[in-house]
């Protein structure tokens, strides 16, 4: 099954622009997590935090209509030009999910949001983490407080973080939601930077990490960062997903995903 998604009304753009450098891939491993979990769980629920141009959110809304089923799709990202492309990606595509024009943290109320002078896919609550251009203030949430995210008993749910070295601070705001819910978790990891907070909240909720090495979901005592930054993204499983992934994990999809840019 593939399903082909046209990115050409969010040019220019640094996720974009990538897609385009790289023959049209984008982060291969991750696009397989996200439609292995859509296709096989029966009641599914996907929540990307930090999402940008809103590509994930894009697949999994897609992934519903194509196999007739409910996903809820849930996105949080708080810099209003990218919003402004996710929602023009959704109406080219003719698919529609829930956009949070928010950030998401440990805590609820304002913060500084500092937009990258180097990138939009590298904007952050974290000051310093890259030079910003801007200083916008912007709303804050914690997952702890969106008590509508998951509305069905007996759904499985999704989380995709990656929000520039602030996982960690969404993690502790979300203590609560993971310990209802049990999400599986893919996490972004930069080198030499949230390794030793994250180890200590992964161990806390008794998740386990996986690192994909190339081939394959692999399980780790720890969790370091990739300086190569080839794979950036981990996998945190919560105790019975990890016993039935063992020690290696090999995901595959039946669905593909082709990216257009025109």
């Amino acid at each position: 099954m593939l399903i082909e998604l046209d990115l050409s009304s969010a040019r220019p753009s640094n996720v974009v622009t990538a897609i385009s450098k790289n023959g049209g891939a984008f982060e291969p491993e991750i696009v397989t997590v996200v439609c292995a979990f859509c296709e096989a769980e029966p009641v599914p629920v996907f929540i990307d935090v930090g999402s940008n141009i809103g590509v994930y959110p894009l697949i999994a809304a897609s992934l519903a209509a194509r196999l007739g089923k409910t996903i809820d799709v849930h996105a949080f990202e708080p810099l209003p030009a990218l919003q402004d492309k996710a929602r023009r990606l959704a109406a080219d595509n003719g698919v529609a999910y829930v956009l949070h024009e928010e950030a998401v943290s440990d805590r609820a109320g304002t913060a500084d949001f500092y937009v990258s002078a180097r990138s939009d896919a590298s904007n952050s609550l974290v000051a310093g983490f890259r030079p910003a251009r801007e200083v916008l203030e912007v709303g804050v949430t914690t997952l702890d407080h969106q008590s509508g995210l998951v509305t069905r008993e007996d759904a499985q749910v999704l989380l995709l973080v990656d929000v520039e070295t602030h996982e960690p601070a969404v993690l502790e705001g979300a203590r609560g939601f993971i310990a209802r819910h049990q999400p599986l978790i893919i996490c972004e990891v930069l080198a030499g930077r949230t390794e030793a907070a994250l180890n200590a909240i992964v161990a806390s909720l008794g998740y386990t990490p996986y690192r994909f090495d190339g081939e394959r979901w692999s399980r780790e005592a720890e969790i370091f960062g990739d300086r190569s930054h080839t794979h950036r993204d981990w996998i945190f499983a919560p105790p019975a997903r990890a016993a039935r992934m063992g020690a290696a994990w090999t995901c595959e999809a039946r669905a593909a995903v082709r990216f257009a840019i025109g």
